[in-house]
């Protein structure tokens, strides 16, 4: 098929080249998009990591502000009542 450039209106080759540039630019978008899926630290974490022996109902309030589920406070309650620090961190990373 051969191209008769004569006939082709000047808009209709802009809008052809406004097609293929979105089109590069929305693959070249997707493609070079990395997710790192690391936030900031919670205020319990932070908290639980630096110091030694936390205070339970410390924790509590502080999961407590993060989230509305209440097993999530309870089990963070018992973690840091219990003394399971390990746990407890690995807990609160995970909120």
């Amino acid at each position: 098929m051969k191209l008769n450039f004569n006939k082709i209106k000047l808009n209709q080759i802009v809008l052809v080249l406004a097609l293929v540039v979105v089109t590069v630019w929305i693959v070249r978008r997707t493609r070079v998009r990395i997710e790192l899926n690391e936030g900031a630290k919670s205020e319990a974490l932070v908290y639980a990591e630096s110091t030694d022996e936390p205070n339970p109902f410390i924790i509590y309030e502080m999961v407590k502000k993060q989230t509305d589920d209440e097993e999530k406070q309870k089990k963070a309650l018992t973690l840091a009542t219990q003394k399971n620090y390990g746990e407890l961190k690995e807990f609160l990373a995970t909120i």
